[in-house]
């Protein structure tokens, strides 16, 4: 009996995939892929998503601002991974609603391998001085941030393209234990009257 509730233990513990695509509203299957704001929040199919899991992201344009809400463990992250031989593209365009962020983390123990994180917005220039313009007047948002503010540890960025936006990649002193690894950042900043700004 022991040894039949030790195999049920290993079987019914193993990690999961899950699948999301850009337009997509299915339950999180290969054949019926889910939103990947539903994953990120863990909410409707997307509440399944465990510690150890992987959700992967299909080839395309994800339009928007995202907020990832999940959190893993420090022993079984959750992963967010492009899909093997394909290209996922979040792209925050201007800013959409409040949110300043292309991919805001606010939970610990996830990790993001291979996705782009771009804007489309080519506004570059900014009329008042200094490192906060308003939305109004430097609307492109930043590209990946955690949480200013919160105490995050175990996340990590791996071979990502943080292209065109703010500032690239934000990490605050109060988190720990995050990496960043593999990972191109390009043409990201913008131009105001004092000097150039962002990272």
């Amino acid at each position: 009996i022991s040894f039949m509730l030790l195999l049920f233990l290993c079987a019914t513990s193993k990690a999961a995939d899950w699948y999301v695509s850009s337009g997509a509203s299915g339950n999180g299957t290969l054949g019926n892929p889910g939103s990947l704001v539903t994953a990120f929040a863990g909410t409707g199919w997307a509440a399944s998503i465990s510690p150890g899991d992987t959700v992967w992201l299909r080839g395309g344009t994800y339009s928007g601002v995202f907020d990832c809400d999940l959190s893993g463990t420090t022993n079984a992250p959750i992963i967010f991974r492009s899909y093997p031989d394909e290209r996922p593209i979040l792209d925050g365009g201007g800013l959409y609603g409040t949110q300043q962020q292309i991919l805001r983390v606010d939970t610990s123990n996830v990790w993001f391998w291979g996705i782009e994180v771009m804007s489309s917005d080519t506004d570059r220039w900014a009329s008042t001085s200094g490192s906060q313009p308003t939305a109004s007047e430097m609307p492109r948002p930043n590209g990946v941030e955690l949480m200013q503010g919160a105490v995050l540890s175990g996340v990590k960025f791996i071979n990502m393209l943080v292209r065109d936006t703010r500032q690239a990649i934000s990490i605050w002193t109060n988190s720990y234990n995050v990496e960043v690894y593999g990972c191109t950042l390009i043409n990201n900043g913008w131009e105001a009257p004092d000097r150039g700004h962002g990272h």
